[in-house]
C-alpha cells in the first residue's frame, strides 16, 4: 500500500492510500478522481493534519469534496 499522488482533490489534505502494485497483481480499477487519476484495487481515504503531518479523520466538507470528485469504475 501506498500515500497516492497529494493532488487527487481539491483539498490537498486529503490523500488516497491504495495498492501500489496493481500492474503486477492484475488488480482490476476502481475509482477516478477529477484530475484523470485511476485508483486499482480497495482504497482508503483519510484526511491529513498538515501541522502534524500525520493522518486524521476526514471532516464533513471532506466527505462532501470527495463525493463529488470521486466517480467509481463500472465493471463489465
Amino acid at each position: 500500500m501506498e500515500v497516492a499522488s497529494y493532488n487527487s482533490f481539491s483539498d490537498q489534505a486529503i490523500r488516497l492510500i491504495c495498492e501500489d502494485e496493481f500492474l503486477r497483481k492484475e488488480i482490476n480499477s476502481t475509482c477516478k478522481t477529477c484530475n484523470g487519476d485511476i485508483i486499482h484495487g480497495q482504497v482508503v481515504i483519510l484526511g491529513t493534519s498538515l501541522e502534524e503531518e500525520d493522518f486524521t479523520l476526514l471532516t464533513k466538507e471532506q466527505t462532501e469534496i470527495i463525493k463529488a470528485e470521486i466517480r467509481l469504475v463500472r465493471r463489465k
